[in-house]
């Protein structure tokens, strides 16, 4: 009798060790999916970041092409509105002060954040 338990044991012993290598191979089955799934997102980032890297440093020569002429734009507007005030006149009159203001205005809140 304790040779037929000594049997059943290790029958079960060995079914235990079965589960537990399907088990194994579920996971691995995922460990290659998600190996994949990474692998084709790098392969993408990739080809995306080489024009992402010069759209960036197009965008930074522009803003800081922007900054300098928002300065210069600055500094004739101030001008501008001296020389209006010894005329008299109104610098909000001329149409293009007040549209070059209004420019600066919006460069400043929009794009030179």
């Amino acid at each position: 009798m304790n040779t037929l338990k000594s049997v059943f044991s290790k029958i079960a012993e060995d079914k235990t060790e079965l589960a537990k290598h399907e088990v194994n191979l579920a996971g691995v089955k995922d460990l290659e999916r998600k190996i994949k799934q990474v692998l084709d997102t790098q392969k993408k980032l990739d080809k995306i970041n080489p024009s992402l890297e010069k759209l960036i440093e197009q965008q930074k020569n522009e803003k800081g092409m922007l900054d300098v002429y928002v300065r210069e734009s600055e500094t004739i507007l101030s001008e501008f509105d001296k020389q209006a005030k010894e005329l008299g006149v109104s610098p909000d009159s001329v149409s293009q002060y007040k549209a070059l203001k209004n420019e600066i205005s919006i460069s400043k809140s929009e794009y030179l954040k």
